[in-house]
């Protein structure tokens, strides 16, 4: 029975593997599977990570082609991803690639500073305009709502989109990819 159980514990890694890197390729805008997508993915991470970019706007980012000024690590890799995307178009668009990226990654996610405001007005204020526009908005995530696309200033210190105290977090997961 251990045995047993052990074998199926053993399947969890490499089925984790497959299905977080098909999500990631679909978050970066790739069809086709080729054996240096993990890296190119782990690669994405990183420079997020080292440049202190946020997670869902970075995403959100590429789906409009755009972010190549945030640093120059990442207006580098998106040159090799724009190479790795137009190797699998076959006459396809750019454009309709960018478009599936922006239904899979969200324009609009409830951040703590949206919430607390929005909880904030309501209960201080009696305004609840602000909580209805903030769930209206989360509704349709996929649509940009410029009220509550902004990411928190980056010297804020009561809200933090990255850290550096999740990079064991990060890497963890990842280790299970591409191995």
């Amino acid at each position: 029975a251990i045995a047993r159980a052990q074998g199926l514990v053993d399947e969890v890694p490499p089925m984790y593997s497959e299905y977080w890197l098909r999500g990631m390729r679909a978050k970066i805008g790739l069809k086709s599977v080729e054996e240096e997508d993990g890296s190119l993915i782990l690669e994405l991470l990183e420079i997020m990570q080292q440049a202190r970019l946020d997670y869902t706007g970075t995403f959100r980012a590429l789906s409009s082609d755009q972010g190549d000024d945030r640093s120059p690590a990442l207006a580098s890799w998106m040159m090799r991803w724009r190479e790795r995307i137009s190797s699998e178009r076959n006459g396809r668009p750019f454009s309709e690639t960018l478009a599936d990226m922006r239904k899979i990654n969200p324009a609009v996610i409830a951040r703590n500073h949206f919430v607390e405001e929005a909880l904030r007005k309501g209960a201080d204020e009696g305004d609840f305009s602000v909580m209805f526009r903030l769930v209206a908005a989360l509704r349709d995530p996929f649509t940009e709502h410029t009220e509550f696309g902004a990411v928190p200033a980056e010297d804020d210190p009561d809200y933090r989109t990255r850290s550096e105290e999740h990079t064991s977090e990060l890497q963890s997961p990842c280790n299970l990819v591409c191995r």
